[in-house]
């Protein structure tokens, strides 16, 4: 999706057995309407290769400084890796 994907190239090879939206359009459409929060260093844009490389190495199981090296933008609000894993723990469903 940061990657700027869309129809059959998001969700292609790309959703679980039990997912619950399944059409591109209406992910996208889901999507649409959280992109300010997947703005995970606080730079007030997200992009694919900060923000969704954050997320991707979170969901891989990656902490501390395997988390965030290379993969912010300094200028962002969120650059101390405590405030980014507890950014993206707050986006987690419970």
């Amino acid at each position: 999706y940061l990657f700027g994907l869309t129809g059959p190239a998001l969700t292609t090879g790309a959703l679980g057995a039990s997912a619950t939206r399944t059409d591109p359009a209406v992910i996208k459409a889901y999507l649409d309407g959280i992109r300010p929060s997947l703005d995970i260093d606080g730079k007030l844009t997200s992009d694919a290769l900060t923000d969704g490389l954050l997320i991707l190495r979170y969901m891989f199981g990656l902490h501390g400084a395997s988390l965030t090296a290379g993969a912010f933008d300094p200028a962002g609000s969120r650059t101390d890796v405590t405030d980014i894993e507890a950014y993206i723990l707050s986006l987690m469903p419970q």
